[in-house]
Parts: C-alpha cells; sequence; structure tokens
C-alpha cells in the first residue's frame, strides 16, 4: 500500500502573488503560509507548527538578521532559507554562519529553484523523502 505524500507547513516571507513560486513549493510537497511582515512571521511562528521558514530576498522591507535572531529567539532549530540574490556580502556572511540558516542564490523565478529547494529540504530535515 503506497502511503500518502504530506504536506509539509512553511511559512513564506513574500507575497502570494508569486503564482510560480507558490506552485513549485507545492510540486515539491510544501504547503506555503504567505506572510508579508517580519512580525507576521513571529506572530505565525507562535500559533502554527511550520517545518521551516522561507524568505524571498527580492520582497524588501525586511531586516534578513533581525528576523534570523527573531525566528532563533522562538525556535533554535527550524530551518529559515533566504532566496535571491545577496544585497550586503558582510550581511550574509554573519547569516551563513547562523544555525540551520541557508542561503540559495538565484531568483524566485529560477528553473532550477525547485531542484535547489528540494535537495535544501532534504538536507535540512524537512523534505517528506
Amino acid at each position: 500500500m503506497k502511503r500518502a505524500e504530506r504536506k509539509r507547513n512553511v511559512l513564506v516571507l513574500g507575497s502570494e502573488r508569486n503564482k510560480a513560486f507558490a506552485q513549485v513549493l507545492r510540486e515539491i510537497g510544501i504547503a506555503p503560509t504567505f506572510v508579508r511582515t517580519l512580525e507576521g512571521v513571529v506572530h505565525a511562528l507562535r500559533h502554527m507548527k511550520a517545518a521551516a521558514v522561507l524568505v524571498d530576498r527580492n520582497q524588501g522591507g525586511a531586516d534578513e538578521l533581525e528576523l534570523v535572531l527573531n525566528v532563533r529567539d522562538l525556535d533554535p532549530e527550524i530551518p529559515i532559507i533566504l532566496i535571491g540574490a545577496t544585497r550586503e556580502e558582510p550581511a550574509d556572511e554573519i547569516l551563513s554562519s547562523q544555525q540551520a540558516t541557508y542561503l540559495i542564490r538565484k531568483p524566485m523565478n529560477s528553473k532550477s529553484l525547485a531542484g535547489d529547494l528540494e535537495g535544501l529540504a532534504k538536507r535540512a530535515g524537512f523534505s517528506n523523502a
């Protein structure tokens, strides 16, 4: 008997308007909950069980280091994946040194993003595989 694949709930700091990205997430077994602000991420983490936090670095407005530190205060082990081009190299060095924090320096609409996310989900421990 084949076991039904379970979707993993993931918080996404970004916009649900990016339909292609939302579809990629669903195809690899991730159920996205979109929030638009750092405060929204913190509130959601207090009220739901999320397997990871994804950050659309191109959505702007969020201080990524502040976000990571706030999330770490709530859950020191939850994977945080920042997706998109780097804005500040020194900040990226600090971010990449944080526990369970990953950087994918590709745009959200990259065709290879699904493969990168799937591999990272397995490595970070929130994959269905």
